[in-house]
């Protein structure tokens, strides 16, 4: 084996070096976009969830979120949207009397809908 098969072996290791480092940097860079993709994806309906309940917070009784998504957050969705639908008509089955008006913290307009 002489000096020039020596040369012309680390010559090749060189180029094979950044052949690997290119493929892993690439593949590195797709599993990436892959996972914020997904990880968007899996937020979406939590972050919907989170503007519905703040919605009903100020008041927006008639607000419903979407149910979609993981099906971890769609059982989460809908048991709110009952929950929500259920306090609608507990408020408005209850009689509006003197006595209750009085009550610290009663709000009369949890009775009014929200504009659409």
């Amino acid at each position: 084996m002489g000096i020039e098969d020596v040369r012309q072996f680390y010559q090749d290791m060189r180029n094979n070096q950044a052949t690997t480092t290119a493929v892993f940097v690439s593949i590195t860079f797709i599993i990436l976009l892959l996972m914020m993709f997904l990880l968007n994806r899996a937020y979406q309906p939590l972050k919907q969830m989170l503007q519905g309940i703040e919605f009903y917070r100020r008041g927006e009784l008639d607000i419903r979120v979407k149910t979609s998504g993981l099906r971890e957050l769609f059982t989460l969705g809908q048991t709110f949207n009952a929950m929500i639908e259920q306090i609608e008509k507990d408020i408005t089955s209850l009689s509006v009397t003197p006595t209750a008006t009085a009550l610290p913290g009663w709000q009369p307009t949890l009775l009014r809908k929200a504009p659409a």
